[in-house]
């Protein structure tokens, strides 16, 4: 609903600054269709809302229902704010205690401005399937926060995992970050401010980790991620949902665009350009993680030039990104297409499941879904 409100905001606004009778009238038509189109959008999600929404209620806490396949542990907090929190999927195999499984903390997109951790359990109820500890985190949304704000936060959330995973059955070594749009956006950010403060010497002080930890995950996998803020608000402007979408008031204004830009904080690393100097170290690349971008060709809500952009910037500053662009999916179904039916052997009224666990039917994952599976599990 926030993102709604913040749109009808930005309409507004857009209209006010729309020259001219005529002008005026083409923009109001303009955002109208938009309007409806995305109204129409969000009316086809209904049905996977709803379902999705019943997997999430019927999957057990660990403590009621040990014999379960999956278990999830909802709404822990990792900041102490409102909406700092994650759910936390576990395998089944966490309760037999066989070994410590590889984790994912996944940040969810929505403009910087909608999303909760709810609307992603078919995704990561399947990931936990497959033997990874699954975390889906949520943050402060504008306007409540804006984007230096959420990195922040995120950058907290992934403190708490290294600190808190192995409660849960997950090892602290095996952490990938994962992000999709601008949850991608918000993720190489914090990736990049926690290098920064390795490459200074300052870990100790400003981040929280464990003993001997770097404080790096794994492996970034971004998903349809917004990487240059500058060149994706002339594709919005295009599009005519510039003023509708929330990212330039999220990122404080145009003047703020290159700052969070994570494709040109890379080049000006390489590259600061003449009389300037870039706030990141050079020695700031060399502790990041190994990066894998994946983005949809039928992406028209952040297109796959903003993935090949970045994986551009990456490759100049000698960093070699792994790379996969999918056919045949859009935006959202990267993030909505998973399984919304309940797992074989979920417990809800105590006993045992008898069906064999941390097993994934791949019959049912597309070739995106199948691929991030394996990429996330092959620690297992």
């Amino acid at each position: 609903m926030s993102l709604f409100i913040e749109a009808i905001k930005g309409g507004k606004q857009q209209l006010e600054e729309t020259r001219g009778l005529f002008a005026k009238v083409r923009t109001g038509g303009t955002l109208a269709g938009i309007f409806a189109t995305e109204l129409f959008k969000s009316l086809q999600s209904v049905t996977y809302g709803i379902r999705a929404l019943h997997l999430y209620r019927c999957l057990p806490h660990p403590s009621k229902n040990p014999g379960s396949c999956l278990h999830l542990d909802k709404n822990v907090s990792y900041s102490g704010k409102e909406r700092t929190i994650m759910d936390i999927y576990t395998p089944g195999s966490v309760q037999s205690g066989e070994k410590q499984h590889p984790v994912a903390l996944f940040c969810h997109g929505g403009v910087w401005a909608s999303g909760d951790p709810w609307n992603y359990a078919p995704l990561a109820a399947t990931l936990a399937e497959g033997g990874v500890v699954t975390c889906v985190m949520t943050h402060t949304l504008y306007p409540n926060a804006v984007v230096p704000e959420m990195v922040l936060e995120l950058s907290s959330a992934l403190d708490w995992v290294f600190n808190n995973i192995s409660k849960h059955g997950g090892s602290p070594d095996k952490v990938s970050l994962v992000g999709h749009s601008s949850g991608a956006h918000l993720c190489m950010m914090a990736l990049l401010r926690r290098a920064k403060i390795l490459s200074e010497g300052k870990a100790g002080t400003e981040l929280t980790r464990p003993n001997g930890h770097s404080g790096i995950p794994k492996r970034f996998v971004g998903i349809c991620g917004a990487y240059s803020i500058a060149e994706h608000f002339e594709y919005e402007k295009g599009r005519g949902v510039h003023g509708l979408s929330c990212m330039e008031r999220a990122m404080e204004g145009k003047e703020k665009f290159e700052a969070m830009s994570p494709a040109v904080v890379v080049d000006r690393i390489v590259s600061p350009g003449k009389g300037c100097k870039s706030e990141y170290p050079k020695k700031t690349l060399k502790h990041l993680p190994a990066l894998t971008l994946l983005a949809a060709e039928e992406d028209t809500t952040v297109p796959c030039t903003q993935t090949t952009g970045m994986a551009a910037s990456l490759k100049r500053a000698g960093i070699e990104a792994d790379i996969e662009l999918y056919k045949g999916i859009n935006h959202t179904q990267v993030v909505i297409d998973w399984p919304t039916d309940t797992p074989r052997g979920i417990v809800m009224g105590g006993g045992k499941s008898t069906e064999k666990i941390d097993r994934v039917d791949f019959k049912k994952l597309g070739t995106f879904q199948s691929d991030l599976l394996k990429l996330l599990a092959e620690e297992s």
